[in-house]
């Protein structure tokens, strides 16, 4: 458990560089990309699209509301809160596999994503923080991988949704 709360501790810092990578990288490559995604692949149609349509302040602001959720989860953590090491093992793993999929999007699409630079950087903390939820939680591991996938996903959806409504009012405040 020892090395385990580094890598929780370092969880800010890993996700604090990658999604620099992806705030200075994503819309221009999205603005290039969509169409032949669209076409090719149909099912990135509402991907894109929400990426778009939230522009860079929604998808800052979705980034800020991502990072108050990590930073909550290492703080419970911390804080020894009841079951916090099961939220903070799913909530690392979801990362790691939010770092995984960036390179198994590179590798489909044979060219650079958002966020494929850092995610290959990052791999050895992914390799290592998997390996040592696996060797503390054993079965459990997977469960936590599934919950903090599927957790991943709709605070995905509803962290944009929030903040492409904040960065419209945002956008009105200064017209």
């Amino acid at each position: 458990m020892d090395t385990l709360v580094l890598w929780y501790l370092l969880l800010p810092v890993t996700f604090l560089i990658h999604v620099l990578e992806e705030i200075f990288t994503q819309r221009i490559w999205v603005l290039n990309h969509q169409e032949r995604l669209a076409k090719k692949y149909p099912f990135t149609r509402p991907f894109t699209g929400l990426l778009m349509n939230a522009g860079l302040k929604g998808f800052i602001i979705a980034v800020l509301e991502e990072f108050a959720v990590l930073i909550t989860a290492v703080l419970l953590f911390l804080g020894d809160v009841t079951y916090s090491d099961y939220l903070i093992a799913a909530v690392v793993l979801a990362f790691c596999f939010h770092l995984v999929a960036h390179i198994g999007v590179s590798i489909l699409l044979r060219e650079y994503v958002p966020g494929v630079v850092t995610a290959a950087l990052l791999l050895g903390y992914v390799f290592i923080t998997v390996r040592d939820i696996y060797l503390e939680y054993r079965e459990e591991s997977f469960v936590l991988l599934a919950v903090g996938v599927i957790g991943l996903i709709v605070f995905f959806r509803i962290a944009h949704y929030i903040s492409k409504k904040i960065a419209r009012r945002l956008s009105r405040r200064h017209n």
